[in-house]
C-alpha cells in the first residue's frame, strides 16, 4: 500500500460493531495538508440518527466547520458485528464508490451494467477497497474541494495513484467491472486530471500528470491484447512548423479535452528449435480513437518487444 494513504480497509475491520461506538462518526485522516493551520481530509463512518442500523461514509474537509465533499448511500449493518461484516454491505459500497466516480464522466451512460462479484470471491479485496477510495479521493479532490486544500490533496493523492500499487490494482479492477465500465472510468478519471493540469497551466504551473498512460497486456492462446489510455494533454504532440495560427490554438485546445484510447491484438506462434526459439508475430487487429496512429504504431512495437522479452 502506498505509505501517504492510510489502510482503509484495516481500519474499517478494526473499528469495533457500530452497536459499540461511544459516539455516532468514527474518523481517519486521509490526506493531510503540509500547513499545520491548513485543513485536512478525513475519510467518517457516521451512524444514522433516523435509522438505527443504518450508516454511511463521508468524505469530509476538516475546517473549524467540517465541510462534506462526497456522502456514501445509506448501509445497514448487523448488530454486534463489523462495519464491513456483511457481503452485500460491501458490495453496496464498492457498487457506489464506482457509478459514484463513473457520474463524472462526460457523456453520461446508463451504469446499471455494473455487475461484480462477490466481495467473498475477489482476490485481493482489501486493496481493491483501499484503491476505490484513494481514486475517489482524487477525484472529489479536484471537483469539489474547497480552494485552499486542493492543491495540497491533490499533489499528495496523485503520487499515490500512479506508484506501481496502485497502477497494478487498477489493473484488477478493471477486469472486475468489464470492458464498459472500464471505458468510462478511464474517460471519468482523465478528465478529472485534464481539468486540473488545466487549471495547473492557467497559473502557469509545471504540468505534471497522477497517471501519464494507463495499459494492460492480456495473454490468451496464441493471442496478445494489449489496451492503453492516455490524456491527449500529458502526451509530447509534434507542432507543425508552419504559421497557422488561431486555427492551431483552436485545434490544440479541442485535443486537450481527448485521450487517446487504444486496443492492439496480436497474433502470435512460438516455435521450439533445437537451440533457439522462433517468434512469429502478426497485427491481427489495432483500434484506436480518432488521431494519433503513429503513437499507436510506436506502442504497439514497443509492446511487442516487450512481450517477447517476458518470454525467455
Amino acid at each position: 500500500m502506498a505509505p501517504s494513504f492510510p489502510d482503509v480497509w484495516a481500519w474499517i475491520q478494526n473499528l469495533p460493531p457500530p452497536s459499540q461506538w461511544q459516539t455516532n462518526t468514527k474518523s481517519v485522516c486521509i490526506c493531510s495538508s503540509s500547513a499545520s493551520s491548513q485543513p485536512s481530509l478525513e475519510l467518517s463512518i457516521s451512524k444514522s440518527q433516523i435509522h438505527p442500523y443504518s450508516l454511511s461514509f463521508k468524505i469530509l474537509a476538516n475546517y473549524n466547520l467540517i465541510v462534506s465533499l462526497w456522502t456514501s448511500i445509506p448501509l445497514n449493518f448487523t448488530v454486534n458485528y463489523g462495519v464491513l461484516h456483511e457481503q452485500i454491505t460491501i458490495s453496496k459500497l464498492l457498487t457506489n464508490i464506482i457509478k459514484d466516480i463513473l457520474n463524472y464522466t462526460p457523456i453520461k451512460h446508463s451504469n446499471s451494467f455494473l455487475k461484480l462479484p462477490e466481495p467473498n470471491s475477489i482476490p485481493d479485496l482489501k486493496d481493491i477497497v483501499n484503491f476505490l477510495f484513494l481514486a475517489l479521493t482524487l477525484i472529489v479532490s479536484i471537483y469539489e474541494a474547497p480552494q485552499d486544500i486542493r492543491c495540497d490533496a491533490i499533489n499528495t493523492l496523485q503520487d499515490q495513484f500512479a506508484c506501481p500499487w496502485a497502477r497494478e490494482t487498477s489493473k484488477k479492477l478493471m477486469r472486475l467491472m468489464g470492458s464498459n465500465a472500464e471505458e468510462q472510468w478511464m474517460r471519468s478519471m482523465n478528465l478529472a486530471i485534464t481539468n486540473w493540469l488545466m487549471e495547473l497551466r492557467t497559473m502557469n504551473h509545471v504540468l505534471k500528470a497522477p497517471s501519464p498512460m494507463y495499459s494492460s497486456a492480456i495473454s490468451g492462446l496464441a493471442l496478445w491484447k494489449v489496451q492503453l489510455y492516455s490524456p491527449v494533454i500529458v502526451m509530447e504532440i509534434e507542432k507543425s512548423n508552419s504559421n497557422t495560427g488561431q486555427e492551431d490554438e483552436k485545434l490544440e485546445f479541442s485535443l486537450n479535452y481527448h485521450q487517446l484510447e487504444g486496443v492492439i491484438q496480436l497474433n502470435n506462434h512460438v516455435m521450439v528449435r533445437e537451440k533457439w526459439i522462433d517468434v512469429l508475430v502478426s497485427i491481427d487487429n489495432v483500434r484506436y480513437a480518432r488521431f494519433l496512429f503513429r503513437i499507436v504504431t510506436y506502442i504497439l512495437v514497443i509492446s511487442t518487444i516487450n512481450m517477447i522479452k517476458n518470454l525467455f
